[in-house]
């Protein structure tokens, strides 16, 4: 079954948010940021 053009834009989101997410643990995040970071997270879950 081929893929669909929204399956490969999923996948390439789902790679770039992995990265986004490393990024954001290397440099750490705030705690007054915390809220809005768990918020954001849970905004970018890919069902």
């Amino acid at each position: 079954m081929e893929k669909t053009e929204n399956q490969e834009i999923l996948e390439s989101l789902g790679e770039k948010r992995s990265e986004i997410m490393k990024n954001l643990e290397s440099i750490g995040i705030p705690s007054d940021l915390q809220p809005l970071y768990d918020t954001f997270k849970q905004g970018i879950k890919i069902v």
